[in-house]
């Protein structure tokens, strides 16, 4: 039927409206931006990977004896141990990673099915969010204390006690830093401040009721 409208409009001469000219020109730059983007974040990550080798290869360069002392028995043992693992991960990954792929692309649907794309993306995640548990055990200390007293110094010193390591001076100063900041955008009282509040308002009161007795 809309064959035969469209017949019948061509034969009587009547144009089809065309989508405005804006519209095509918006899209066209929207991919080309995308494309740029992709291209700088490609650009950067091969910058950071060939930055590292490049760095290796011109310390090779530079002292090439001490690049081949660097690779004695046991090193070499270890790293041919690497990469045979790696080798064998990655096969034994891709060979069942590929049967679950045909599986659920000749069944697109069947129960459970999106519950099991969300485990294939756990090992996604896993990586940040280990890393994230580790910095927040590291570093997590100085900011939590600094934020309920509100006393960065004080914080990041004590933590820095405690710990007894100086390896981590800045990363600690920035994390009671933070926490102080944090804190100070959800209450301006710090905790001491308030306690002391609580705990002379109690005095007072006593002594007035002593005060009554007597």
């Amino acid at each position: 039927m809309s064959g035969r409208t469209e017949g019948g409009a061509k034969d009587r001469g009547i144009r089809q409206p065309a989508l405005p000219t804006w519209c095509s020109v918006q899209s066209a730059a929207r991919s080309e931006a995308r494309v740029v983007a992709g291209v700088l974040a490609l650009a950067a990550i091969a910058l950071l990977i060939g930055g590292a080798f490049a760095g290796l290869i011109f310390e090779g360069i530079h002292d090439p004896s001490g690049a081949f002392a660097a690779f004695d028995g046991y090193l070499f043992r270890v790293a041919r141990f690497t990469l045979w693992q790696a080798l064998l991960s990655t096969l034994l990954s891709v060979a069942p990673a590929l049967l679950v792929a045909r599986a659920l692309s000749t069944h697109p649907r069947f129960p459970g099915r999106n519950m099991m794309l969300r485990l294939f993306t756990v090992p996604l995640a896993l990586p940040a969010i280990v890393a994230a548990l580790g910095i927040l055990a590291l570093y997590g200390r100085a900011g939590y204390f600094a934020g309920v007293v509100q006393a960065p110094m004080t914080a990041f010193v004590i933590i820095l006690e405690m710990t007894g390591n100086h390896d981590n001076v800045i990363a600690l100063m920035c994390a009671a830093v933070l926490g102080y900041g944090t804190a100070r955008l959800i209450s301006n009282e710090p905790l001491y401040h308030a306690l002391s509040r609580v705990f002379i308002a109690e005095g007072i009161r006593r002594r007035r009721s002593r005060g009554v007795e007597a």
